[in-house]
């Protein structure tokens, strides 16, 4: 364990790496497709997942009705929200031959902001705990 942590994130809120099996669903701007893809990491402020190279999607469109589906032990916690921005696309990342999207939340319930922000930092003290035993 080291003796300093120093904090190396810029966002506002914190970023954790997703379990295996974590996905979101939503429908893109001026599309009534529903589309699915596996998450790389989330926080209270947006998440990052992998996308579809044929989909459409540019920095600045806008994704609507967001579920965010959470594996945690036998069940699965889903976070509803309603409004996002893409703001970044990577075309390919380092973990994946899939291009990687980052959105952001624009509209978003304070207790569903408030109820991802304790799950993240539940999950966090819960990764911390594991390192130290």
């Amino acid at each position: 364990m080291p003796r300093v942590i120093y904090r190396i994130q810029r966002r506002q809120y914190f970023r954790i790496e997703a379990p295996l099996g974590t996905e979101i669903t939503f429908l893109a701007e001026a599309s009534t497709e529903r589309r699915k893809a596996k998450v790389k990491n989330y926080s209270a402020g947006g998440v990052a997942f992998f996308m579809e190279n044929v989909w459409k999607l540019n920095v600045g469109d806008g994704v609507t009705d967001i579920h965010l589906n959470v594996p945690e032990g036998e069940r699965v916690i889903r976070f509803q929200i309603p409004k996002a921005a893409i703001r970044r696309i990577e075309s390919e990342s380092s973990h994946s031959r899939q291009a990687l999207c980052a959105i952001e939340f624009v509209e978003i319930p304070g207790q569903t902001r408030n109820n991802i922000f304790s799950h993240v930092l539940r999950q966090r003290r819960v990764g911390i705990q594991r390192m130290g035993t």
